[in-house]
């Protein structure tokens, strides 16, 4: 059996229709089996650390609230 690209498993999946398969055990995951996303996540401030080639990126953001709030921001 062939096997899949990263980018088409990536496809399936985001389409809701990606197999997980093992020599042990097999199983579909269904869209009933995936929780939404307004259920997951944390609740607190964020620090986003961007480590590009040209310089690092860096972030602090609120999400405690809605919409989510940028506090502070850097480029170097």
């Amino acid at each position: 059996m062939a096997r899949k690209s990263s980018r088409a498993l990536w496809t399936a999946h985001l389409k809701g229709g990606a197999r997980v398969t093992s020599s042990a055990t097999k199983s579909t995951r269904t869209k009933k089996g995936v929780e939404k996303s307004s259920q997951r996540g944390v609740r607190g401030i964020i620090l986003g650390i961007d480590p590009s080639l040209r310089g690092t990126g860096l972030a602090v953001i609120d999400s405690r609230t809605e919409p989510y709030q940028l506090l502070a921001s850097w480029h170097g």
